[in-house]
């Protein structure tokens, strides 16, 4: 059971939110206290930041970045968001990055995606668009990981959105094995992210759970650019350039992973030729990719290379 002591008991005891309040403290112990919770903050385990909140919960109000860091040690580490949120609204400081990530990752634990929405609206920082399966699973997540920030949602919504552009008709046929290597030709042709997802399925956990592969709109994708383990009937593959993304419908066939299709499949027939032959010692060229995406291709069937 986490550890529970009277936070409003702070508030009752310290009203005084003028920063002129330090004269009435000895500066080196609250300096002493301030420092100890930001080095807790660090690692971010509960335990330790516990005992570095309740050391510094006398000075509460006294100090903006002390009180900044209470909000952060609250809400994201001692994972009560409630009462992180209004201590962090309490001493508002809209333009401090500290601030900032505190705030927004706090509301990102209470997965509530409305306020999560004008949280971003209020501090500027941009909005996520991101469906409400992927919040209430970053959610549950998040509570679970005091490691987690609204860095990481707004990344994970970044490879939904690129997953999620995946044309669901108008692939043509391209039909080579890829190489070993794959995933690391790619970057070195010129990705710059690149996803892996499949259609959701009913085994699937709920969002809400936090668990299994992460929830977009058109299906589940996994963590990091790889073959899953077990294989997939079928994948796809969602690469970005800086120019325009690709993507590759990929399946087993007698033990090897075959592209089979592409909706731009010339491209991806080229692609996959290249990133052989970076197998067989030629340069990489990483604007390969995104200059070749910029051309205007029609679609036609590739001569695979051997």
């Amino acid at each position: 059971m986490r550890p529970r002591w009277p936070f409003m008991l702070f508030l009752a005891g310290h009203a005084c939110t003028d920063d002129t309040a330090l004269q009435t403290q000895p500066p080196a112990e609250l300096v002493s206290v301030r420092q100890s919770l930001a080095d807790a903050l660090v690692e971010r385990d509960p335990q330790a930041v516990s005992t570095a909140a309740r050391a510094a919960g006398p000075y509460q109000g006294q100090d903006l970045e002390l009180d900044h860091l209470l909000g952060d040690a609250f809400a994201n580490v001692l994972m009560r968001p409630a009462e992180g949120i209004a201590l962090l609204r309490t001493r508002p400081a809209p333009g401090v990055p500290e601030w900032t990530t505190a705030l927004e990752s706090a509301v990102l634990r209470t997965g509530n995606a409305a306020a999560l929405e004008v949280t971003l609206r209020e501090t500027g920082t941009g909005p996520i668009p991101a469906p409400e399966a992927l919040v209430e699973w970053m959610s549950a997540r998040a509570l679970r990981d005091p490691h987690i920030s609204i860095a990481d949602h707004r990344a994970a919504a970044a490879d939904c959105a690129l997953f999620d552009a995946h044309p669901s008709r108008g692939r043509r046929t391209v039909d080579q094995p890829t190489p070993p290597g794959f995933f690391d030709a790619l970057f070195q042709l010129g990705a710059t992210r690149v996803v892996v997802g499949r259609a959701a399925v009913p085994p699937d956990p709920a969002p809400d759970s936090g668990r299994g592969l992460q929830p977009c709109r058109t299906g589940r994708i996994w963590s990091e650019a790889a073959w899953p383990d077990p294989m997939f009937r079928h994948v796809t593959v969602a690469i970005a350039s800086q120019t325009q993304p690709l993507f590759l419908s990929v399946r087993p066939e007698n033990g090897q992973l075959w592209v089979f299709g592409s909706t731009r499949n010339v491209v991806a027939g080229e692609l996959v030729a290249r990133a052989r032959a970076l197998r067989k010692g030629v340069e990489p060229d990483p604007d390969w990719l995104p200059s070749r995406l910029a051309e205007d291709q029609p679609n036609a069937n590739p001569t695979p290379e051997n």
